[in-house]
């Protein structure tokens, strides 16, 4: 769910990574972590390794001054 203003970038970009199961209300959607409101955006993802393990990434893209 996004809201304008409050969960994107100024480049218009998400800046708010949830982390929510089906089945429940949006509502109920964990924050996993967020970048500033001046970067460009976020995102994260998991990896699912053979061996069963789960690697999860999260990617800040920011401005570099």
């Amino acid at each position: 769910m996004l809201l304008p203003g409050a969960s994107l970038t100024d480049s218009g970009y998400p800046r708010v990574i949830k982390s929510w199961r089906r089945g429940t209300p949006l509502e109920s959607a964990v924050t996993v972590f967020e970048v500033g409101k001046e970067d460009i955006s976020a995102s994260q993802y998991a990896y699912h390794d053979r061996g069963g393990a789960v690697h999860e990434f999260q990617l800040p893209n920011c401005l570099i001054a």
